[in-house]
């Protein structure tokens, strides 16, 4: 039988690792360092929700964009989708005007 642990390494990094989180989450809800209490923070599901949501809208809005500069590109390089494009410019410009008073 060993007369030391042989995982006394790991222990005491585990230990430091610990140690650092709590001051570093104490820090954060504003607790003394002085206080002995442990905090412990649980995931909440409406957090995982509000950021899975806010994670879907980006990657929505980036698709949509990406669409919208591939169109662009097709009006730019091609002369039909060009003439077709400002076809409906000017359309949605006199609606608007229409629209608008002044």
């Amino acid at each position: 039988m060993s007369k030391y642990r042989k995982n006394i390494v790991e222990d005491i990094q585990a230990k430091n690792d610990f140690q650092e989180s709590q001051r570093e989450l104490k820090k954060k809800h504003h607790i003394d360092d002085a206080e002995e209490k442990i905090i412990v923070e649980k995931s909440s599901v409406f957090r995982t929700l509000v950021k899975v949501i806010g994670t879907l809208i980006r990657i929505a809005a980036t698709i949509v964009i990406a669409a919208l500069a591939i169109i662009g590109l097709a009006g730019l390089i091609y002369p039909a989708p060009r003439t077709e494009l400002f076809k409906i410019g000017t359309e949605m410009y006199l609606q608007l005007s229409a629209w608008i008073p002044k």
